[in-house]
């Protein structure tokens, strides 16, 4: 076990098996600032754990993650939008200690990545967890990247890993009409690699990778996870930054901060009901 202690997370290592559990099940596991930090502090023990070889990336609750956390105050206030180079600056500065580091330790793990979605994942969730080498969905989870719909651009290296697992086919649907898949929407496009009941869903998954990894040999993995992941690996890390240098120019626009606003006041007043 780590002596790092998570707030946002929780880290178990049984069978051969390191789970990186998002436990804000009561934000619907939404990704706060915090989380951004822990996440790829616990990736980066799980790859360097010697008793391990699969990493799972799951959520506590009914949703595996609901995407940013919108109603959170940031610890530094955005300048006004009339200063375009004090704003351009301030969004690449936030994104680049967010969501370039978590993409990117995604990316980079070194053991097989699992991501186990329990239950719906939405926005740059859903693009973090395309990122895995192989993923379980429980019959009641759902994929939604509303990027289109937020004013935003893609984020997370989406443009290039939504394609890549879904096909260009559905990886558009998904980015340019902000389609909601289902489990077997997932299953079908290749996305899934398979789809367990919700009810006993990560003991499921566990039993499952359990057997495989007692099958299989450490350095076998790890060899055999670069080789594949070699051809693309450039084009991962590239989407990551070009994908941020146009969310940072969305931001400067004005325009997602707007959605932003209306979906904060939304959850706000639901949350006095």
């Amino acid at each position: 076990m780590p002596s790092t202690t998570f707030k946002t997370l929780t880290y178990a290592v049984a069978d051969g098996i390191a789970t990186i559990t998002l436990n804000r099940p009561e934000s619907l596991n939404a990704i706060t600032l915090e989380m951004y930090t822990e996440l790829p502090v616990a990736l980066k023990i799980a790859g360097d754990d010697k008793s391990t070889m699969v990493t799972v990336l799951t959520g506590n609750g009914r949703f595996f993650s609901s995407g940013a956390d919108v109603t959170e105050i940031p610890r530094e206030p955005a300048p006004p939008l009339t200063d375009t180079s004090a704003t351009r600056a301030y969004y690449r500065r936030r994104w680049d200690a967010t969501i370039a580091p978590t993409a990117l330790a995604a990316i980079d793990h070194p053991k097989v990545l699992v991501a186990a979605l329990n239950g719906p994942v939405v926005g740059v969730a859903a693009a973090l967890v395309a990122h895995a080498d192989l993923i379980y969905v429980a019959d009641t989870a759902t994929l939604h990247a509303p990027f289109v719909q937020l004013g935003i651009s893609p984020e997370a290296g989406s443009s290039f890993a939504l394609l890549k697992r879904m096909g260009h086919a559905k990886g558009m649907e998904a980015l340019l009409l902000a389609k909601k898949f289902t489990a077997q929407n997932l299953l079908d496009c290749g996305f899934a690699n398979q789809i367990f009941p919700t009810e006993g869903f990560h003991t499921s998954v566990h039993a499952s990778l359990a057997i495989a990894v007692r099958a299989a040999h450490p350095s076998s993995l790890v060899v055999t996870k670069q080789l594949v992941h070699a051809p693309f690996k450039k084009e991962q890390r590239a989407a990551v930054y070009t994908e941020l240098d146009e969310l940072t120019e969305r931001f400067v626009s004005g325009d997602p901060q707007k959605v932003f606003a209306a979906l904060a006041a939304k959850y706000a007043k639901k949350s006095k009901l």
